[in-house]
């Protein structure tokens, strides 16, 4: 019962490096990558369940967590076009840099449009039908407001190569 987004996304990687950036160098990437959310059912206990009163007037009330991001992957990153230099260029640590790039664009974009929003409605969905079809009663599913964003989930958190950093112009160079 998860939301998922797929998504295509053009990534340019400048790098700075060298005196003067005279070993400065960029390539270009296209990478595809998945965003899916979801709830966590282990969350929920007997008290977010709220029974027909005295067992035979009106139906369920359930009190389900708030859905967040459950799983964040890049499936395919390619470069292409890289600047010509004189200089030694680690290429791999420039595609690095791009799938750093392209999972922070692929996770803003998934919550821009509305991936926690349709894994509600989805885990709304099949949470009353469920609930209702084995009681035969009606099921009214109501989220808990999050107050604050929850962690992103270890796969949606791109790791920056160690040692890297943006400069002012967005270009990437070694600290």
């Amino acid at each position: 019962m998860t939301a998922h987004e797929e998504a295509g996304q053009e990534v340019e990687v400048s790098v700075n490096a060298g005196i003067a950036n005279l070993c400065g160098h960029s390539a270009n990437h296209f990478s595809f990558g998945v965003i899916e959310a979801g709830i966590d059912f282990s969350n929920i206990d007997e008290d977010d369940i709220e029974p027909p009163i005295l067992g035979i007037l009106g139906g369920y009330n359930i009190q389900l967590p708030a859905p967040q991001l459950t799983s964040c992957r890049i499936e395919y990153i390619t470069q292409y076009d890289g600047s010509f230099t004189l200089c030694g260029t680690n290429w791999d640590t420039v595609r690095q840099l791009a799938q750093y790039e392209a999972m922070a664009h692929f996770v803003a974009e998934a919550k821009e449009n509305g991936i926690l929003a349709r894994a509600q409605e989805e885990a709304r969905y099949v949470v009353e039908n469920f609930v209702s079809g084995l009681t035969g009663r009606p099921v009214r599913a109501e989220f808990t407001k999050q107050e604050t964003e929850l962690p992103l989930p270890q796969s949606c958190q791109s790791i920056i190569p160690s040692g890297w950093v943006k400069d002012e112009n967005g270009a990437w160079r070694r600290e």
